[in-house]
This record gives structure tokens, sequence and C-alpha cells, in this order.
């Protein structure tokens, strides 16, 4: 620790990996606990993926020209947290809760989904009393929201997310749009 010269290491710190795969929130997390002595169970925590792990089961990009494109934004967890999106209870404002609706978009004729927030975020970097929503202020570029999986687990988000790529993959290689060549 000898920030004149540079060296700003400060063991006292849990820090986050900004381009880390993976993330683990605990259930104890507090932002402002970046301010106080490390306490390594409150910090969010980056987590190591193993990519040559998940399966993508052939899955690849799919070629669709922009001007036959019809995009639908939604909010990952918005979409279908409210009971009246027919999904069911446990999945609600999930990856497979999503997964879900997928025929719905279908029927509508989506060819791309453009999720918002689909990076980690500190939903706590809000005013007092408020949460931040919208996941504005990516605190981990490559992980997917923790917050949208259907159980605890650090991977389960990567791997929901990644099952939610797939099945959009496929309901559109279903609706006559041609793989990646």
């Amino acid at each position: 620790w000898d920030p004149g010269s540079g060296l700003r290491f400060d063991p006292t710190r849990v820090l986050l990996d900004p381009y880390a795969r993976g993330t683990a929130v605990p259930d104890g997390y507090r932002r402002t606990a970046a301010w106080e002595p490390a306490d390594a169970s409150v910090p969010m925590k980056s987590v190591v993926v193993d990519t040559s792990r998940y399966d993508w089961e052939g899955d690849r990009p799919l070629v669709q020209p922009f001007r036959e494109t019809i995009v639908y934004e939604a909010h990952l967890a918005g979409f279908t947290k409210h009971p009246s999106s027919g999904v069911a209870p446990e999945r609600r404002g999930t990856y497979a809760g999503f997964i879900e609706k997928i025929p719905y978009l279908v029927d509508l004729g989506v060819t791309a989904v453009e999720f918002l927030p689909v990076f980690q975020f500190d939903a706590q970097t809000a005013p007092e009393g408020l949460t931040n929503y919208w996941g504005y202020q990516t605190v981990s570029f490559f992980a997917p929201p923790a917050a949208y999986a259907t159980r605890p687990a650090p991977l389960v988000a990567v791997d929901e997310c990644r099952d939610l790529v797939k099945a959009l993959h496929r309901a559109a290689v279903g609706a006559g749009l041609p793989p990646d060549a």
C-alpha cells in the first residue's frame, strides 16, 4: 500500500472483477460494505466460470438480415414477474420464466429480443428507499444478473441465461430462420 508510488492494493478489501463471467451476491449483501473493513461474507464476488463446461448442443448465432428483424425489448425479470404473465410462480422474473413466454413472442412475429438489464448490476445503486430496477451502473460486464436465476447458486444464472439463449435460437429456427452457416 503506497498510493504515492501508484501501489493501491488494500488487503482489507474484496474486489469484484468487472470482466468476470459470473457473480455471487450473498443474502446479506450491502453496497455500503465497500467502505467498511472487509467482511468477506457481505460483498458481491466474482465467480470463475469454465466456459468449456456448458453444452451448447450445436447452437450457433442466427443469420437474420436487419431489415427482416423485429426486435422486442424487454426487462428480463419484469416481463414475467406479474401473475398475469401466466408463468409458474416459482419461475416468475427468471431466465426460466422467460423461456415459458417464447411461444407468445413467436406468435407476435418477434425475431430478436433485446434484454434490459443483461449484465450484473448493483440493485442498491439508487436513492434511499428505491431500487436500481433497470440495471444501470453495470458492475460485471460479462456476468448475467444473478437475481434472475431460479436458485441462488453462483453458476445457476450463467447456465440459465445460456439455456434462455438456446431456447430463443431454437424457437427462431423453428420459425424458419436459418442458423449461421
